[in-house]
């Protein structure tokens, strides 16, 4: 702080002088105060997202063609389905 050529005073009355000079100083506000709510928080971005993420898991999964075989295809065999090279007891 020693080295710096004005006191704190004097820096303090410039300040407020340059804002007394520029209107407000609204060159000197951060950005984010001229922004609504919504675009602060990118509430878009997540919805967006979100939404993506619930349709995603939303869908049912899409079957291959040896899943939609017809039931005829199934084998009975005394007590046991054959089922797609599995052995399933009923």
């Amino acid at each position: 702080m020693r080295d710096q050529p004005e006191s704190g005073l004097d820096r303090a009355v410039w300040w407020t002088e340059h804002v007394l000079r520029h209107a407000g100083g609204r060159h000197l506000r951060a950005p984010a105060a001229n922004m609504s709510w919504r675009e602060y928080l990118d509430l878009d971005l997540f919805l967006l997202l979100g939404s993506a993420v619930v349709r995603s898991q939303a869908q049912p999964l899409k079957q291959s063609d040896e899943e939609r075989r017809p039931v005829e295809d199934i084998k009975d065999l005394g007590g046991l389905v054959v089922v797609r090279e599995h052995v399933v007891s009923r």
